[in-house]
C-alpha cells in the first residue's frame, strides 16, 4: 500500500453511516483514505472528498484554493437540493456525485484524463436525440435538454432567434449546434445524468468569475464552452 492513492476525506459529522459508505467506495477504487487532521503535514492528495451539508462547502472552497489541480468531490446521499449543487460547483467541487458511485466516478475522471482530449471518440460526443430524422441537429431538442430557451441557444450559436424560431434544422445553425452536442455529452460523460449537467450549465463557477457556464455560453458562443471543456478534460482549463 506504499504507492496507494491518497484520498482527503472531509465530512461533517465525522461519524455516520454515509461515511462508512464513502470510504468503502474510495478503497473500491484503491484510495488510502485520510481526514483532516492526519494531513496537515502531509503531500497534496490524488483526490478530495467533502461529504456533509453545504456547511462543509467553505472546506471546499479552501482546498480548492491551496491545492487547485486537485479534484474535488462532494459527495451526496439521497436528493440533493438545487442550492446545495450550485454552491458546491461555486466552491470549487469538480464533480457532484452520490456517495455509493464515487469510485465509479474516480474510473470516469481518470478514463478521460488519461486519454486527453483524443479520448473523446466521436461516438462518445453524438447525443442520439438531439437529431431529427434527417439526420440533422434540431435546436428545439438541443434547448431541451439543456434547459435553455431557444432564444439563448441562437445567441450562443450566433443566429437570430427568428430564423431558427423558423427552421430548428437549418444548416447555418449546424455547426454551433454541433458544438453544444459536444458540450452537452461531454457533461453527461464527467457528470453522469443530465440532472446535474443542467445544474452545472446554471450554476456559478470559479473559473468563469463566479458566474454560471450558461452565461459564459451565451455571452462568449457556443465554441467557447466547447473549447473550454476540451482544454477542462485535458487538464488545461484555467
Amino acid at each position: 500500500m506504499v504507492n496507494a492513492l491518497r484520498a482527503l476525506l472531509i465530512s461533517s459529522p465525522p461519524a455516520t453511516k454515509r461515511r462508512s459508505m464513502l470510504v468503502r467506495a474510495l478503497e473500491r477504487a484503491g484510495f488510502r483514505v485520510v481526514t483532516t487532521d492526519r494531513s496537515q503535514h502531509a503531500a497534496a492528495p490524488d483526490l478530495v472528498v467533502a461529504l456533509g451539508s453545504i456547511a462543509v462547502l467553505a472546506e471546499v472552497k479552501l482546498m480548492r484554493a491551496v491545492a487547485p489541480h486537485v479534484p474535488i468531490f462532494v459527495a451526496w446521499a439521497g436528493r440533493p437540493e438545487g442550492r446545495f449543487l450550485s454552491a458546491a460547483y461555486a466552491a470549487g467541487a469538480t464533480s457532484v456525485v452520490p456517495v455509493e458511485q464515487v469510485d465509479v466516478a474516480w474510473k470516469n475522471l481518470l478514463r478521460v484524463a488519461k486519454g486527453g482530449t483524443n479520448a473523446v471518440r466521436a461516438h462518445e460526443t453524438f447525443v442520439p436525440d438531439f437529431h431529427d430524422e434527417t439526420g440533422r441537429l434540431d435546436a428545439t431538442r438541443v434547448a431541451r435538454a439543456l434547459g435553455l430557451t431557444l432564444s439563448q441557444v441562437a445567441k450562443a450559436i450566433g443566429v437570430t432567434t427568428s430564423a431558427l424560431s423558423k427552421r430548428h434544422s437549418a444548416a447555418a445553425a449546424q455547426a454551433g449546434l454541433r458544438e453544444l452536442e459536444f458540450s452537452w455529452a461531454t457533461l453527461l460523460d464527467i457528470l453522469g445524468e443530465a440532472k446535474l449537467s443542467r445544474a452545472w450549465l446554471h450554476a456559478g463557477h470559479p473559473d468563469f468569475s463566479g458566474q454560471s457556464p450558461l452565461h459564459y455560453l451565451t455571452e462568449g458562443g457556443a465554441k467557447r464552452l466547447g473549447d473550454y471543456l476540451r482544454a477542462a478534460v485535458a487538464g488545461e482549463a484555467a
